[in-house]
């Protein structure tokens, strides 16, 4: 049953919100202060004091000013600086100098904005805040008189208080675990009713249970949304553990289902798969937490969350074979349908440009659409119905499973995202060799019934369409044309050689970019395009990518 404070909160403007929650009791005291969700980077705690505000890979340089009186370049930086994540980086550096200068923008911030006005008054951010506030209050407090720790414990049950009464109208997914996480958190180490506590952990474990499905996906098919739940929700199940309370059943029961996905959408070196506004989350402690799962827990065999896995030695292949997310993920999905990314070891080599949010809207819209993953394209038309909001209409049916022949792996899919525009369905074999040296290709279209057949008729009345395959390469590999243009060496960080060829009438290599979140601007790599003309409405390229033996050249490369 909601209170008359939670009731009339979720009516106001967030502003009133905050305002009529600060007419509550202030806790006088932490009772208990767990270690916040993640370690931070001391080099990146320097670099902000130097007022190099990188954050979320938009860059602000901000001299001689608080980072509140910075221009934001958009809502995703402005949304970083108001998290107060960067109190982590701080701490872990572990130099009081450094306090002294950071403790002071937790202030200015508290009185430019402690009234609920400013762009950081989302049940998330607050909850983030609201997590490293407490997490660093001892640092955040030394040295200030009586009356300003007053203060910030009246914050602090503000804050909690705002959470607590508008965290429903978060979007399910990251953010609505990401609040309820920070005000369970909160509940553990203020001074308060236990009702409250307990209200807050039963919210929790009931979200948990939503947002993973049963097959322990998420709605949004983003690797790193996944990823970032599981994280948050690992390192809430263990502050409700060490505060000697409770769980919900629910909880422990998501994060179990959820980890067999998570493991299985990583590569060798620990990155994510980049699909969907995925990132590759090196930033969360995953390592920690699949090792604290144990080794019971086994990759599924069949489709995580929608990808098919190929893995033989040191090689991984992580394809997309589901259609895209719809509502209301629709505007984060990309029109990836049998696209993938491979790699080798610890080295990318084929991967898709990632996510282009952050570096300005072209980027952004440019990184959803078919030309940026590594995939099949017709006559350059990008099937991704991009609506004006942004938000993605791929009408697609895809399918695809499994095999293993002689220790290869075989996969086997289709989709349906270009019969409508085309009347063309699109067929990808993929063949990871038993040693993982060799990858096959075969990509096909082709008009299935005589319906489909009446659209290619019209579709290529008057034009000839080309058909182009894309793979899009990790900027640390360096590319070059070889045997007088008929196939492309690809020279590893190590020294490994490995060579690409096509049957295609058609084959280059042409710029690309690669989205890097850690980067402020793109980095510039390459891309090897195969392109073919379409006879009678069906064409195929063969291809191959297979590692030379150490010490071959180019020159060296056989030809079949």
């Amino acid at each position: 049953m909601k209170s008359i404070g939670q009731m009339a909160g979720t009516r106001l403007p967030r502003h009133l919100t905050a305002r009529l929650a600060g007419w509550g009791a202030a806790p006088g005291a932490l009772v208990w202060q767990p270690a916040p969700p993640v370690a931070g980077d001391p080099a990146t705690a320097r670099r902000l004091a130097q007022g190099v505000l990188l954050m979320e890979g938009r860059l602000v340089e901000s001299l001689d000013k608080t980072p509140w009186e910075a221009p934001a370049p958009d809502a995703v930086w402005e949304a970083a600086l108001h998290g107060h994540d960067w109190l982590d980086h701080v701490a872990a550096a572990q130099d009081p100098k450094l306090w002294v200068h950071f403790r002071e923008w937790m202030w200015s911030w508290l009185d430019r904005y402690g009234d609920g006005t400013g762009p950081g008054w989302s049940p998330d951010l607050v909850a983030r805040r609201l997590t490293r506030w407490i997490a660093h209050s001892v640092d955040l407090l030394i040295g200030k008189p009586s009356e300003d720790s007053t203060r910030f414990f009246q914050a602090l049950g503000v804050q909690a208080r705002f959470v607590d009464w508008r965290w429903a109208e978060t979007a399910p997914g990251v953010p609505r675990i990401e609040a309820l996480a920070g005000l369970v958190y909160a509940r553990l180490s203020l001074e308060g009713p236990g009702r409250e506590t307990d209200r807050a952990i039963a919210d929790l474990g009931r979200e948990a249970d939503t947002v993973i499905a049963q097959d322990g996906s998420v709605a949004s098919r983003s690797p790193e949304d996944l990823a970032r739940i599981v994280s948050v929700l690992a390192w809430s199940l263990r502050s409700i553990q060490d505060a000697g309370r409770q769980p919900a059943q629910s909880h422990a029961a998501a994060i179990k289902r959820a980890l067999p996905v998570l493991r299985a959408l990583r590569t060798p070196s620990g990155a994510l798969a980049r699909f969907h506004g995925g990132r590759r989350g090196f930033d969360l402690p995953l390592e920690e937490i699949v090792r604290a799962a144990g080794p019971t827990i086994e990759t599924p065999q069949t489709a995580p969350m929608g990808y098919r896995r190929l893995a033989r030695a040191d090689a991984v292949l992580i394809a997309d074979c589901a259609p895209p997310p719809t509502a209301p993920h629709g505007d984060t999905a990309h029109a990836s349908p049998l696209a993938f990314e491979f790699s080798h070891g610890a080295q990318p080599v084929i991967v898709n440009c990632g996510t282009g949010d952050g570096f300005g809207a072209k980027a952004g819209l440019a990184a959803r659409q078919v030309p940026a993953h590594s995939m099949l394209e017709l006559g350059g038309a990008c099937p991704s119905n991009l609506t004006e909001s942004g938000v993605l209409s791929l009408p697609a049916e895809v399918k695809a499973r499994v095999s293993e022949d002689e220790g290869a792996l075989w996969l086997l899919g289709e989709s349906t995202h270009y019969e409508s525009l085309y009347g063309l369905r699109t067929e990808r074999r993929l063949r990871l060799s038993d040693t993982g040296s060799r990858l096959e290709g075969e990509d096909t279209t082709l008009a299935t019934s005589a319906q489909t057949r009446k659209v290619a008729a019209r579709a290529f009345a008057d034009m000839i369409l080309p058909m182009t395959l894309r793979f899009h390469l990790h900027p640390s590999v360096k590319a070059g044309m070889a045997l007088n243009g008929r196939a492309v060496s690809l020279r590893m960080p190590d020294g490994a050689l490995w060579m690409f060829k096509a049957d295609s009438d058609v084959l280059k290599l042409v710029p690309s970019h690669y989205f890097d979140e850690d980067r402020p601007k793109p980095r510039a790599t390459s891309q090897i395009v195969a392109s073919t003309e379409l006879l009678e409405y069906w064409g195929r390229i063969t291809w191959s990518l297979e590692r030379l033996p150490e010490g071959s050249s180019p020159l060296q490369m056989r030809v079949s």
